[in-house]
């Protein structure tokens, strides 16, 4: 493990030597402080790459309303883009990268909507409290209509879209990985993370919040895993969770690669509730992972810890290592 600490820990020194220093600013000499501001039209500044086409949001996503219709993030599949948006997703055909072609727009109210492609499964991250089973606009009315976990889309046919399964998780799901399995081509694995406390029992059954890392019982402490065959889709379920953060204190003082102190997360700290005592002081989600399945890794960013954990059987990981610091790792 002195081997891998130290290797994480000169990649880091290699990547951010400016952290040491605390944070840096561009001057004035830098062409990104003079730019613009416009919503269509600001200005622009590129270096070593050249902008090949500039396509609006379709008109279904068209607003500046707060995060209601904000894209999210991009997946890639073939000759397709997924952009994903707080209100849906849009498939582009970027055949011509430079004339990308509208698919089609599906409107499904999923925040903050994450996706993975895979084949030809589309996988969304549904977290906020206003996503529902149905997709519908309007917010949850009724707990158990609420969405909070991985929607599953069939895109076979990019033009028309289809809703194939509503997965459900304790904590919903900001952000998942996917982790094909070693043994079987038809079988993968979603790794969800998730920075919510775990549902109430009345509204999803089973979930429970709790203070020991090490209750099996317990939704909080965990990485929730969801099993996927892709042949039957609509029979993706959630397996027993990446156990992985027992034993896990709190990230303590600060060695490397510190933040400069901020006086506003100070002066928001004194007006807090005090935290649960009996919580321990670890972390208890991730807020992203990512995996290197041909080795059997995958590293999680776990608030107080980096995380490496060891997934060469997805259905039963467990943590190799982990690094502390006081910065918050996302």
């Amino acid at each position: 493990m002195r081997v891998l600490r130290g290797l994480i820990l000169l990649a880091a020194s290699a990547l951010v030597p400016g952290a040491l220093q605390g944070q840096t600013y561009p001057t004035n000499k830098d062409p990104r402080t003079t730019l613009k501001p416009g919503r269509f039209d600001a200005g622009e500044a590129i270096s070593n790459m050249r902008k090949v086409s500039n396509t609006p949001k379709p008109a279904a996503f068209d607003t500046a309303r707060g995060l209601t219709f904000v894209n999210s993030d991009l997946a890639f599949g073939t000759h397709y883009i997924y952009q994903a948006n707080f209100a849906g997703f849009t498939i582009w055909d970027v055949t011509a990268p430079a004339k990308p072609v509208m698919a089609s727009v599906t409107r499904c109210i999923t925040s903050q909507g994450d996706p993975t492609i895979w084949g030809t499964l589309l996988f969304l991250s549904a977290e906020g409290a206003g996503n529902r089973n149905d997709c519908g606009d309007g917010g949850v009315q009724d707990p158990k209509d609420h969405m909070a976990g991985v929607r599953i889309f069939d895109v076979s046919n990019p033009k028309a879209p289809r809703l194939v399964k509503n997965v459900q998780t304790c904590k919903g799901s900001h952000t998942h990985t996917v982790v094909p399995s070693p043994t079987d081509p038809n079988v993968i694995y979603l790794y969800v993370s998730g920075q919510q406390a775990a549902r109430p029992e009345t509204e999803l059954a089973g979930c429970k919040n709790g203070t020991d890392p090490d209750d099996p019982a317990n939704s909080l402490f965990q990485l929730d895993i969801i099993k996927v065959e892709l042949n039957r889709p609509e029979t993706a379920r959630v397996i027993p969770g990446a156990r992985i953060f027992s034993g896990l204190a709190g990230g303590g003082e600060c060695k490397k690669f510190c933040a400069p102190v901020d006086p506003r997360r100070a002066g928001a700290a004194r007006t807090r509730p005090a935290p649960n005592p009996e919580m321990p002081t670890g972390p208890r989600n991730c807020h992203d992972v990512t995996a290197y399945p041909a080795k059997g890794l995958l590293a999680a960013s776990c608030s107080t810890h980096s995380i490496l954990v060891d997934i060469s059987n997805p259905e039963k990981p467990f943590r190799i290592d982990a690094l502390a610091d006081s910065n918050n790792l996302q």
